[in-house]
């Protein structure tokens, strides 16, 4: 009710009170005040606070089912939040300051940052939108740094030693690749989004290593732009996906048919990329957002992706875990996600003519001193 309902002087006053559950509006002559017992006041009665509300702190979400269950139960705590307590907690100091708001007139008892945190691991209704916005951006902040650092602090040796012992496949020290993630068309984004095959999407290139973690990660292009144009902008170098001298392709299907030693090398290289189509696999399981489009603003969507990889990267390497083993591993007996995490077209762009002779001295090499027995069995 607006105070155009009520007729009055401009001359008198308006006296506001509040009663416990319910606020009341006076409005009084002063005039009359020694006739004010004789006279009702007029009153305007806003609908009290409904209980849901003033019994939040004691009875709600986080109180019972966080507090009163899963605080006392670590696997179902790791289950409901897919990370677990110290985890949860360390998260928390990263990023308490930026999310905590003081008590106000408006707002007595502001939400509390690990209410905060537990939503957005638990991202589901667009009502907490503004409250995930602000989480993930702090997410973005001191995840990144921690779980993404700098591609120039990896030791490059180690890394291509880890692929050798692990796939057979020598001086390899990451795998690249891209796909689209689907996302639900907001109002006002326009057409840049709608991608040429038909749906909205969010690009995300990645590089991967051999453990399955996030070393290098690109995201943001419109998923309208061309696949070769995202390569060409994108941080991870314009001779993406381009035979070269440091990166390998498969020989096409024609030429391994018919030579098969070409067919030995597309093997072996092919199994060494089952890694990122794993860590693709493993990255939708332990989050289940990627199990459908993602119903976002385009902005948002861009640190919740860059922060499920942080998070990701967190469980590969056990952080902050007595037994120091991964929490969750591939399950290929997952469904396999092709309607929300689509590879992009690989192709295009001229090859260098020393990746030629790389591609050479590699299938020369798997089919004479780095053969293995099982190569045959094509």
């Amino acid at each position: 009710m607006t105070m155009d309902n009520i007729e009055y002087c401009s001359n008198v006053p308006i006296l506001p009170i509040q009663y416990a559950g319910q606020h009341t509006m006076i409005v009084k002559n002063p005039e009359e005040d020694e006739e004010e017992d004789e006279n009702p006041l007029v009153t305007i009665k806003r609908n009290p606070i409904d209980k849901i509300f003033t019994t939040r702190i004691d009875e709600g979400f986080f109180k019972i089912l966080i507090n009163g269950h899963l605080n006392s139960s670590k696997p179902k705590f790791r289950e409901f939040f897919r990370i677990n307590y110290d985890q949860f907690m360390f998260i928390l100091l990263l990023i308490k300051n930026d999310i905590t708001l003081p008590p106000s007139k408006r707002v007595k008892k502001p939400i509390k940052p690990e209410e905060k945190l537990a939503v957005t691991l638990r991202i589901s209704h667009s009502y907490i939108s503004l409250i995930i916005k602000k989480t993930l951006s702090a997410f973005n902040k001191y995840l990144t740094p921690i779980f993404l650092p700098d591609i120039s602090t990896v030791d490059f040796n180690i890394k291509a030693s880890e692929f050798m012992t692990k796939w057979n496949f020598p001086n390899c020290i990451l795998v690249i690749d891209g796909k689209h993630i689907r996302i639900r068309s907001h109002n006002n984004t326009g057409s840049p989004f709608y991608n040429y095959k038909d749906y909205f999407s969010i690009v995300l290139l990645v590089m991967v290593d051999v453990n399955y973690k996030f070393i290098a990660v690109d995201i943001g292009s419109f998923g309208r732009e061309g696949d070769s144009g995202i390569f060409l902008k994108s941080t991870m170098g314009d001779e993406a996906f381009r035979l070269h001298t440091h990166i390998m392709k498969p020989y096409t299907r024609q030429a391994s048919r018919d030579d098969k030693t070409k067919s030995i090398f597309n093997y072996r290289l092919s199994r060494a990329r089952r890694v990122i189509e794993n860590e693709f696999g493993l990255l939708s399981q332990v989050f289940r957002v990627f199990y459908q489009p993602i119903s976002i603003e385009p902005s948002t969507c861009d640190n919740l992706i860059i922060v499920a990889c942080c998070l990701h990267n967190m469980l590969r390497d056990a952080y902050l875990k007595e037994n120091g083993r991964a929490f969750i591993e591939f399950d290929s007996r997952e469904p396999v996600l092709t309607n929300n995490i689509i590879p992009i077209a690989r192709g295009g762009g001229f090859a260098n003519a020393e990746g030629f002779d790389v591609r050479e001295v590699f299938k020369e090499f798997f089919c004479n001193e780095g053969a293995v027995s099982w190569q045959e069995n094509l």
